[in-house]
């Protein structure tokens, strides 16, 4: 069986210097991953509202007509003569 070497001080201080640094840079990327995420979400929620003001509009103008038609009757100036 073969023994296991215990690291040096200037291995270890190397090996957590890597470790920091490699946790740096996943917290960078992950903070930059978050960013493009919040800006994508942001757009969608910003197309989803545009489709909606376009869809009621578009529903309920059908909508209005078919009342606004229903309630107001055009004069029919002929008949009364």
């Amino acid at each position: 069986m073969s023994k296991r070497r215990r690291p040096t001080k200037r291995a270890q201080r190397k090996h957590r210097f890597r470790m920091r640094m490699m946790a740096g840079m996943f917290d960078f990327l992950g903070t930059l991953l978050g960013f493009v995420m919040i800006i994508v979400t942001l757009t969608l929620l910003a197309r989803l509202v545009m489709w909606l003001r376009q869809d009621i509009n578009q529903s309920f103008g059908g909508i209005q007509d078919a009342i606004s038609d229903a309630i107001v009757q055009p004069i029919d100036v002929d008949a009364g003569r």
